[in-house]
């Protein structure tokens, strides 16, 4: 459990190894110098992503997705909801929810965003999605006792499956187990026909983690946009690790930027996911 906690840090490894090998060659400390040079390609060496190639250009429609971890007790509630519409996205999904959240979100956006299903809890494993666009077999999906929202909508004279996931956080060799089997058993799902699936979430998880390259090979699904982008913890519109992931089949391509959820320790996702030209 705690190699995989500091492995969860490897850009700042990286960063702190790279600096001790400027400060030893400035003072001579060559030993300790060759030393971190050693530990920092061993580091870099290990900071990976399965990440999609990028396309010449996009093609055909477009949907917008926003997913936000909302926070369960903040207290910022009309602003982060405020933010969330301030995104202009067709489906809005929501983590952490719970009643208290699942009113507000009812209350804010039912009219907005009509095609909607709400899971709260009380937990911090709440989930909500709601859309302005209609939606097909829209249900909820236990993964080994947390929720996750499945369903398909038209993209371009076809469909998309999106799933909006939440995966447990990894607080201790237990948790993080279950979150690997729900990695796994999300996997599963998907199965290797996943090339129109979108997932999005937070999947408590970093993209050069063997749990998400795993996930990745069995369904085919690789990481959009900086896949090293950090969202958590975020302080003041920066973070330190990426654990909010957007992941696409490969018959689609995405663009992914972040943004500030006021009273959250999450930074939102924006993604624009059209078929691949």
């Amino acid at each position: 459990f705690l190699p995989m906690v500091a492995r969860s840090f490897l850009p700042q490894w990286v960063f702190g190894l790279a600096l001790l090998v400027v400060l030893s060659l400035w003072h001579h400390r060559l030993l300790l110098g060759a030393g971190a040079l050693v530990g920092l390609v061993l580091a870099s060496g290990q900071l990976r992503a399965p990440v999609s190639q990028a396309m010449p250009g996009f093609h055909g429609q477009g949907i917008t997705i926003a997913h936000l971890n909302l926070l369960q007790p903040n207290r910022d509630k009309t602003e982060a909801i405020r933010a969330a519409l301030a995104q202009g996205a067709d489906l809005l999904a929501f983590q952490e929810v719970d009643t208290v959240w699942a009113a507000r979100l009812e209350e804010k956006l039912a009219v907005s965003h009509p095609h909607r299903l709400v899971v709260p809890r009380t937990d911090c494993y709440g989930i909500a999605l709601y859309s302005r666009l209609p939606l097909q077999d829209l249900h909820a999906v236990d993964l080994v006792g947390s929720p996750a929202i499945t369903a398909t909508l038209p993209l371009d004279n076809s469909a998309l499956r999106l799933w909006s996931v939440h995966a447990r956080s990894p607080g201790g060799l237990d948790d993080m187990r279950r979150r690997n089997r729900q990695l796994q058993l999300l996997g599963e799902h998907l199965g290797r026909n996943a090339s129109r699936t979108v997932v999005i979430g937070d999947l408590n998880t970093v993209s050069w983690d063997d749990a998400f390259w795993a996930l990745c090979t069995t369904t085919g699904l690789r990481a959009q946009g900086d896949a090293f982008a950090a969202t958590f913890p975020a302080l003041m519109g920066a973070a330190l690790i990426p654990i909010d992931h957007v992941l696409v089949g490969r018959e689609l391509t995405a663009t992914k930027h972040t943004f500030t959820i006021p009273g959250s320790d999450h930074l939102g996702l924006l993604s624009t996911v059209r078929p691949c030209p």
